[in-house]
């Protein structure tokens, strides 16, 4: 009889996988509204987005590489951050986190707090540093519906780019059967 030992195979994640994850893990936590890669102010687009029952923002950075977390630091939103200025068009977010699977963060900013992908039987998070609270102001209801109308379109845009592939698949089919 032969016997093979196997080691499970790492997880690669991707923003998409992540953003996933998250979504449930945030519902479970009393989070009211999520929402992926949506774009708050002018000045940035966030990875996600949730709304607390209590009404306060948070926003979510999703780091895949060292490479890419470090170089995360040469956004504008950074500086705002650690100065806790407000955004003219929006308010910047009232707690600030980085999301990474384990050895991607490190060293992570006084205004910010880090989740790390947890690999067990459910894939979970791990808060290694609780994110502060930038400023105590509550999203508004016109700022909630800044949101909410945004949501259609992402919708829209997805139905779109699902309709592109589908067509693509059927044109790369036919090319086949023509050759």
């Amino acid at each position: 009889m032969l016997l093979l030992r196997s080691k499970a195979l790492p997880t690669v994640h991707s923003e998409f996988s992540i953003q996933n994850m998250l979504f449930g893990y945030l519902l479970g936590k009393d989070h009211i509204l999520v929402v992926p890669n949506i774009f708050l102010s002018d000045g940035w687009e966030s990875d996600m987005v949730s709304v607390t029952k209590a009404g306060y923002v948070n926003e979510f950075e999703i780091k895949l590489s060292k490479s890419d977390y470090r170089a995360d630091f040469q956004k504008k939103k950074h500086k705002t951050f650690a100065a806790r200025k407000m955004h003219k068009d929006w308010t910047m977010p009232g707690y600030f986190w980085f999301v990474a699977p384990k050895g991607i963060v490190s060293d992570v900013p006084e205004y910010a707090g880090h989740l790390e992908v947890y690999e067990g039987f459910w894939n979970d998070f791990k808060v290694i540093k609780k994110a502060p609270r930038l400023h105590s102001s509550k999203i508004t209801e016109t700022q909630k519906e800044k949101i909410y109308r945004r949501i259609p379109y992402k919708l829209w845009n997805a139905r779109k780019a699902a309709e592109t592939a589908q067509l693509q698949t059927r044109l790369f089919k036919h090319i086949r059967r023509q050759l």
